[in-house]
C-alpha cells in the first residue's frame, strides 16, 4: 500500500496539470482553433474594407476599364497582401471586381457579415468563382488567381 500513495499523487498531479492546459485553450481565441477564428474575421473585415474602398475607387475613374485600380483605403486600414482591384466592361456598365486572398474560414465570415451579400465569390480556378449565398459558378477575369476572396459589382458611372 505505501507503494501506491506515490503513483496516486503522480497521477493526481499529472491529471491536475493536463485539465489546466486544457482549460487555458478554451478561453475565446485561444490555441489553434482561436488563432484560426481571429485570422477568418480578420480578413474577413479587410476584404470588406477593400472591396467598398475598390467600388469607390472605381466610380472615382467614371468609365476606365483598368486591370489596377490604385484603392485609397481608410487611415490607418492596410490592405491585404496581393489584393487587387480591376474593372472589365459589362454591357451594363463596368465589372468591378475587388479580390483579396483567403484564408480557411473567411467566406463564412463575410457570408455572415454581410448577410448573404450576393455579391461575394470564392474563385476556386483560374477564371471560375463560386458566389458564396447560391453555390453557383461564374465566369470571372481569369487574371484574378485562384483562392481568392472576391466582391464582384457592376456600376453605372
Amino acid at each position: 500500500m505505501p507503494a501506491l500513495l506515490p503513483m496516486v499523487m503522480v497521477l493526481f498531479f499529472a491529471g491536475l496539470i493536463a485539465q489546466t492546459g486544457l482549460l487555458s485553450q478554451s478561453v475565446a481565441g485561444a490555441g489553434a482553433a482561436g488563432a484560426l477564428e481571429s485570422a477568418a474575421a480578420q480578413r474577413a473585415a479587410a476584404a470588406e474594407v477593400y472591396a467598398a474602398a475598390c467600388v469607390e475607387a472605381a466610380l472615382e475613374q467614371g468609365d476606365v476599364v483598368s486591370s489596377s485600380i490604385t484603392v485609397t483605403l481608410p487611415a490607418g486600414v492596410i490592405a491585404p497582401d496581393d489584393a487587387g482591384c480591376m474593372t472589365t466592361s459589362a454591357s451594363s456598365g463596368l465589372n468591378v471586381f475587388a479580390y483579396v486572398p483567403s484564408v480557411p474560414g473567411a467566406a463564412g465570415r463575410i457570408r455572415a457579415n454581410t448577410l448573404g451579400d450576393m455579391s461575394w465569390y470564392a474563385v476556386r480556378a483560374s477564371g471560375t468563382a463560386i458566389n458564396l449565398s447560391t453555390g453557383t459558378s461564374y465566369t470571372v477575369s481569369s487574371s484574378i488567381p485562384s483562392g481568392e476572396l472576391l466582391d464582384w459589382v457592376v456600376i453605372n458611372p
